[in-house]
């Protein structure tokens, strides 16, 4: 056991960077969280209008957040050889990316949107609310759309920045502008002093006002601090990018963003599958949604940290050994603060759904979720720590056995099973996927111990 215990000097380091990344993520989810309150407190229908297209974007967001990976593997690799115009390759790469993921987002879903929205509403329940919440769905995606470029940006910023272990001011204007959401997520959805109530097109159009600001901010101070962040300079003089670097982040982050969004289109399809069950089931799902996005946070900080340090050391070629040591107290670390997560979790199950102005069989579900993934959550807490060491030697096929091949497999396929040819509840049939995370740690553990994670990407041979 003493594997898994650091040194004061470990502790420190991961403070110093997960620190930020978790109250970033807090506070953003916190806010998420009260605007997803604010817009259920208006009306049912209008709640499963919104969950059903935040489901969609996932999968776009999850898109960036897996190309990125990919590409900051080597960001962080160059970071850690001290090589500024790798860096700036880097930065230039993720560019081209987020506009090319940002067209083909609003293609899609600007085509199909309403048959994917339709496909969520097709459950148990009344017709006209159906209808309702597929008019309500539409109008907030189309605004929603309006907000990918910049949100694309926003994370090109970010991500680079934090991959440089600059984690305090993506977290200070991601704070910022999440203020300014919530502050006109209320007076939009509302009304307020002679605004008119827009219900949930009031929470799309501050969000999407706060992706502006949150982008304004992040990309001005990263310019405006050229001199500290030299791989900033030069950046837009061109879009150069040498061969040999291109392919190889092609060839490394292409399959990760297949993976994500294979992996996003898992847990979209799952939660499809659950809305057989009913729409009171989307309800339901949205609310536990909301607030897991919260408790998550803190196993998800400790994943990215575990994915920087462990980066920087394989960029400076650092023993095989030594790195296995930092990422098991990285595991220590993350499967002791799962626990308080996951007895907050569990308390807060039985009054979160309260909150919200639906009917008591939406409470009731929702509460009985959410118990049930306070009980897995100590191997989820697991898992997102495994995910992150995994990414940091760009080896692609590890993430796709992990991630997309497991959901698919050991979730999505026995859960269409299960509510399509059976008659069983949907709390079994949630317990079920749930509990393949316990499976997923032992798969974790055999890709972990096989080594073949540990990559040095960056030097040219």
């Amino acid at each position: 056991m003493r594997e898994y215990i650091g040194e004061k000097a470990f502790y420190a380091k991961a403070a110093r960077i997960a620190l930020p990344i978790m109250m970033q993520g807090s506070i953003y989810n916190l806010i998420g969280l009260l605007n997803n309150i604010m817009v259920g407190r208006v009306s049912t229908v209008q709640m499963n209008g919104v969950a059903v297209v935040n489901q969609l974007m996932f999968v776009f967001y999850s898109c960036i957040s897996g190309i990125f990976g990919g590409i900051g593997v080597f960001t962080a690799q160059f970071s850690g050889k001290g090589d500024e115009e790798g860096i700036r390759y880097t930065f230039r790469f993720k560019l081209v990316t987020s506009f090319l993921l940002s067209a083909a987002t609003i293609l899609l879903l600007g085509i199909w949107g309403k048959p994917l929205i339709q496909s969520y509403l097709s459950g148990e329940g009344l017709a006209a609310d159906a209808e309702a919440s597929l008019a309500y769905g539409m109008g907030y995606l189309w605004i929603m759309l309006v907000g990918v470029p910049p949100y694309a940006l926003i994370n090109v910023y970010s991500s680079t920045l934090r991959e440089l272990g600059q984690t305090k001011m993506p977290m200070f204007f991601c704070v910022f502008s999440m203020v300014v959401s919530l502050v006109l997520n209320y007076v939009l959805i509302f009304g307020f002093v002679g605004i008119p109530a827009m219900g949930c097109y009031g929470a799309a159009a501050a969000t999407l006002v706060a992706r502006f600001i949150e982008l304004a901010g992040v990309a001005g101070w990263t310019h405006l601090n050229a001199h500290r962040l030299p791989f900033i300079q030069g950046a837009y003089r061109s879009l150069h990018i040498p061969g040999w670097l291109a392919l190889r982040i092609a060839k490394k982050s292409a399959p990760f963003a297949l993976n994500q969004l294979l992996w996003s289109m898992g847990v979209a399809a799952q939660t499809q599958c659950y809305s057989v069950r009913g729409l009171y089931v989307v309800s339901a799902n949205n609310i536990v949604s909301a607030l897991s996005s919260l408790i998550i946070v803190v196993a998800n900080a400790v994943g990215n940290t575990a994915r920087i340090v462990i980066g920087h050391m394989m960029g400076r070629s650092e023993a095989p050994d030594k790195i296995r040591s930092v990422y098991q107290k990285f595991i220590g670390l993350g499967f002791v603060s799962s626990f308080a997560v996951a007895l907050l979790y569990a308390l807060a199950g039985r009054y979160f759904p309260l909150i919200y102005n639906t009917t008591d069989e939406v409470r009731q579900l929702a509460s009985s979720f959410i118990l049930i993934s306070a009980l897995i959550l100590p191997f989820t807490s697991y898992l997102t720590v495994v995910s992150g060491v995994l990414h940091t030697g760009g080896n692609a096929n590890l993430n796709l056995i992990f991630d997309t091949v497991f959901i698919w497999l050991a979730c999505v396929a026995p859960a269409s099973c299960l509510v399509h040819f059976t008659g069983l509840g949907i709390l079994w049939i949630y317990g079920f996927c749930q509990a393949t995370e316990i499976l997923k740690t032992f798969l974790g553990i055999l890709l972990i111990k096989k080594g073949r994670w540990i990559q040095n990407v960056v030097d040219h041979a």
